[in-house]
């Protein structure tokens, strides 16, 4: 009787301690799982950064030809390149919008 209960706990301590094991080893795979996404988060942020900056860059060279277009009297381009900024706007608060989003998640 007594071997049957020693064998019965000694059977529950191994199974105990592979049960541990599988636990250590799936919480290091989330762990690294999680440092992964937030390496990627701050690529993805920096990427957005870099992007607006540069919708910003062509957003000021195009609002320069505009000026330029309207001091030729060549209002249809003009009409155009405004076009241009507002759709570089709405790129631009897309963007921002995406970043705010990564934030909040």
């Amino acid at each position: 009787m007594i071997y049957v209960i020693s064998i019965l706990s000694l059977a529950q301590i191994i199974f105990i301690s592979i049960l541990m094991y599988q636990q250590r080893v799936q919480r290091k795979r989330l762990q690294l799982i999680l440092q992964y996404q937030q390496l990627l988060l701050i690529h993805s942020q920096f990427g957005n950064d870099a992007h607006e900056m540069l919708l910003w860059k062509d957003r000021c060279d195009i609002i320069k030809w505009q000026k330029e277009l309207i001091l030729m009297e060549n209002y249809e381009m003009a009409n155009e390149t405004k076009k241009a900024t507002e759709r570089i706007a709405n790129m631009i608060n897309y963007y921002r919008d995406n970043l705010q989003a990564h934030e909040n998640n």
